[in-house]
């Protein structure tokens, strides 16, 4: 479309120009969902702005796990958020970004059973630093506009 010169809006959060920066993580939409997911582990270098991010995924961290948690929070997201967007374009009902904070929660958990199978103390370890991360709200007055 856009090389027809028609511009898209974003079907997430209706801002005008959808392109790869906004969706990911400019759109407040997406961005919420990042932020609830990563603001443990990055804290204050969480940015929505895409080259910065990327960036943190390369940064030599002292800490493993901790590095594995944001790499697989990173590409969780991505899918999830582009999926959502295809799902919308496709007329399917939207999901709150609460609905996709959770689910990414739900991949997450599911990755590192499969990277620990056999290994029950490791991978309770890391689902526990996960959780303790993540910042997702509990409650719909945490929600803001996007919950």
């Amino acid at each position: 479309m856009r090389g027809w010169g028609m511009h898209q809006s974003c079907l997430l959060c209706g801002e005008v120009d959808e392109t790869r920066d906004h969706l990911l993580f400019a759109c407040p939409y997406s961005f919420t969902v990042w932020n609830w997911l990563c603001s443990g582990l990055l804290g204050d270098r969480i940015n929505p702005n895409w080259n910065i991010t990327t960036r943190s995924l390369t940064c030599h961290w002292r800490d493993k796990h901790n590095t594995m948690l944001l790499k697989l929070a990173f590409q969780a997201t991505v899918y999830s958020v582009w999926r959502e967007r295809n799902d919308r374009r496709h007329n399917r009902s939207p999901r709150t970004a609460l609905h996709i904070a959770h689910s990414i929660v739900h991949i997450i958990n599911l990755r590192i059973d499969s990277l620990f199978p056999t290994d029950d103390d490791e991978r309770s370890s890391l689902r526990h630093r996960w959780a303790s991360f993540s910042t997702i709200p509990s409650t719909p007055l945490d929600l803001g506009n996007y919950g």
